[in-house]
């Protein structure tokens, strides 16, 4: 957490809506590459 700023914290919140679904859309990205690859 060093050094990381604090979006969910710091901002209100319509922000705080998109920067979980970023954070989401992110994982489940991850997750359907990992799944094609192995």
């Amino acid at each position: 957490i060093t050094g990381i700023p604090l979006p969910f914290i710091s901002y209100g919140g319509s922000f705080t809506v998109t920067s979980f679904a970023a954070v989401g859309l992110l994982q489940s990205v991850s997750l359907w590459r990992r799944r094609i690859h192995f």
